[in-house]
């Protein structure tokens, strides 16, 4: 009796991108490597300095307002120093605020990158820059103002600059207005002409007058 031969299983598909042997194919790169878990550390200030090279300037205003920020929220979020130097990479306006309102201690991550890295990365988070939308904008400043207007500082907005933003609005909100008024509005090319002798009413078809 002829035995019968089992079949074989049949392989796995190939996942993420490799072939039947396990390696990548041509042109496909691998998945990137899962980021390691921040680890935020408690420093003294003394221990850091800032970048004597960062192109983010901060003048006295903005310095005044980081410190109205740092004693109304505190700090929310932690300054990132290069370890090997323990210079500030993000966050040299804070740490200037903090020290001349009189913290000793401040929170850091610290990150293991070489210099031109250093300045790479401090471009990138100095670069940020918020697009509001200044509708929200507003009717959230009208609630933090109506329900607690000590927060308005810390925030950066003061009384003038939301009536400004809300006059801002109103002018944008009157041209488009008129616009569309004038679209709606008959055009008197629309009219029907009128005979200025007889008076009928005249109308053009085909490229020419008819009496009505």
């Amino acid at each position: 009796m002829k035995t019968k031969t089992k079949p074989k299983p049949a392989k796995p598909a190939p996942a993420n991108g490799r072939d039947e042997s396990g390696r990548f194919r041509r042109g496909q790169a691998p998945p990137p490597k899962p980021t390691p878990t921040m680890v935020v550390e408690r420093v003294n200030l003394h221990t850091l300095h800032e970048d004597p090279a960062n192109p983010n300037t901060h003048p006295e205003n903005d310095l005044k307002d980081l410190m109205a920020k740092l004693a109304t929220f505190g700090q929310v979020e932690p300054l990132v120093v290069q370890r090997s130097t323990r210079k500030v990479i993000g966050g040299n306006g804070r740490l200037e605020a903090m020290r001349r309102l009189g913290w000793v201690q401040c929170d850091v991550t610290f990150v293991d990158c070489d210099n031109v890295t250093a300045t790479a990365l401090g471009i990138s988070l100095n670069r940020r820059k918020s697009l509001f939308d200044d509708t929200i904008l507003v009717q959230q400043l009208k609630v933090i103002q109506s329900e607690n207007a000590d927060l308005m500082d810390a925030v950066g907005y003061d009384g003038a600059e939301l009536d400004a933003l809300i006059a801002g609005l109103k002018a944008d909100i009157e041209p488009a207005r008129g616009a569309e008024d004038k679209a709606a509005a008959p055009s008197d090319r629309d009219a029907p002409a009128t005979c200025p002798r007889c008076g009928s009413r005249l109308s053009v078809e085909n490229g020419k007058k008819t009496d009505r």
